[in-house]
C-alpha cells in the first residue's frame, strides 16, 4: 500500500507542517494490516511504539479484574500508544481492534532517527502528541467522577481488612462494578 504525503498530511494535519515531513514521516513507518479481535496493546505490558490508525477501528478500554470500562473509540486519523512512545514502558489501557486495521508504526528506533535527524518535526509530533493526551486525561477524568457519583478518591485507597493500598483505578472499578448491581 502507497500512502502519499498529501493523503497523510491532510489524515493527521496535527503531526506534520509539510509535504516533506509527511514523506519523511512516511520512510520511517511500518505499514501493519491487523486483524478485527486481535489485541493491539495489553494494559500494564511493555510498550515503545506509536500507532497511527489509517484504515479500520479500535477501542480502547481498562480492565480490573471483572470490571471492564471503555475509554473511547480510535478512528482513521487518530493514534495510539503515544505514552509508551514518549516513554518506554507499561501501557495504561488495553487497545482491542474492531474491525480488521492498517496501522502505521513508528517504533523507538523511529523515534531515535527523528531526534537525530529532524527534530523538528519531531517536535511537532510531541506537541500534537502532548495536546492529545492533556484532551484525553480531561474527557476521561470527566468520564470518571461522573460515573463514580459523590465519592472522592484519591490515587492510593487504604484498605482496612488488610490493611494494604489498592490503586485508585481498582477502587473506583469495585465502586462502579457495585453500583452496577453486579
Amino acid at each position: 500500500m502507497r500512502i502519499l504525503p498529501s493523503d497523510f498530511r491532510q489524515k493527521f494535519s496535527a503531526l506534520c507542517k509539510s509535504d516533506s515531513d509527511a514523506e519523511y514521516l512516511l520512510d520511517i513507518v511500518t505499514t501493519n494490516v491487523v486483524a478485527k479481535g486481535d489485541q493491539l496493546i495489553v494494559q500494564d505490558q511493555f510498550n515503545d511504539s506509536l500507532y497511527f490508525l489509517w484504515e479500520g477501528r479500535l477501542s480502547m478500554f481498562l480492565q480490573a479484574g471483572e470490571v471492564r470500562i471503555a475509554v473511547g473509540e480510535v478512528v482513521p486519523g487518530r493514534w495510539v500508544g503515544e505514552l509508551g512512545f514518549i516513554d518506554p514502558g507499561p501501557t495504561s489501557a488495553n487497545v482491542l481492534v474492531e474491525e480488521e486495521s492498517t496501522l502505521l508504526v513508528i517504533s523507538r528506533d523511529g523515534f531515535e532517527k527523528l531526534l537525530q535527524q529532524r527534530p523538528e518535526i519531531l517536535s511537532t509530533l510531541l506537541q500534537a502528541l502532548s495536546l492529545d493526551l492533556a484532551e484525553r486525561l480531561r474527557e476521561t477524568e470527566n468520564h470518571v467522577l461522573k460515573r463514580a457519583g459523590n465519592d472522592e478518591f484519591s490515587l492510593s485507597v487504604n484498605n482496612e481488612q488488610n490493611d494494604s493500598h489498592e490503586s485508585w483505578f481498582d477502587h473506583i472499578a469495585k465502586k462502579l462494578h457495585g453500583a452496577r448491581g453486579a
